[in-house]
């Protein structure tokens, strides 16, 4: 068997291999899930948990809540939450749709309860909001936390974030290095 023709069959076996990795580790399912209040609430007690344990300044939980809350007006412009010292009010072109009892201002567990709460409670009020993919919404929110720690800190959907991660950390694979010499396709290692 010649061994430029073993190179090749070997480079297209392994560019094919590498495509078919690409295509079963696709992550577009994962940010099409369906909206759940439970992992709502696993999520912003993630994240709220995160800016509390990382960040340097001290930040109330309510000031980041409160800030990812008010976008839900970004996924339907009429629902609103206005907030008092003792309660929320999650609101609909104006009118209350439900009261909610404020949580303490620095308990993040309690923070992403009512956060997931007040969602469920948006999502049932408004066509618009339960036909938003769950990512969007919490795209959305996640926005408004990070908006009120710092000029540098951003948020990245999950689509973005893995693409960051892969190109920082690079993609997993069958441990293969492919190079491409004029017409050929070679399997270095």
């Amino acid at each position: 068997m010649n061994v430029r023709h073993t190179r090749r069959r070997g480079g297209v076996l392994a560019v094919l291999g590498a495509l078919l990795l690409a295509a079963c580790s696709s992550t577009d399912g994962f940010d099409d899930q369906a909206y759940s209040r439970d992992r709502a609430q696993l999520m912003f007690e993630s994240a709220y948990g995160h800016v509390q344990a990382n960040f340097i300044d001290p930040v109330g939980m309510d000031t980041i809540a409160l800030s990812g809350l008010s976008r839900l007006s970004v996924v339907d412009g009429r629902m609103q939450v206005k907030s008092t010292d003792t309660e929320l009010v999650l609101l609909k072109e104006g009118l209350e749709v439900q009261r909610f009892v404020r949580p303490d201002p620095n308990d993040p567990d309690a923070w992403a309860a009512i956060t997931a709460e007040i969602l469920e409670r948006s999502r049932a009020a408004s066509p618009v909001s339960a036909s938003a993919p769950a990512e969007e919404i919490y795209s959305s929110m996640l926005e408004g936390v990070v908006s009120t720690l710092d000029q540098y800190s951003r948020y990245e959907d999950a689509k973005s974030a893995r693409n960051q991660r892969a190109s920082r950390d690079g993609f997993g694979g069958i441990g293969v290095t492919i190079r491409s010499k004029e017409d050929e396709t070679i399997v270095v290692e």
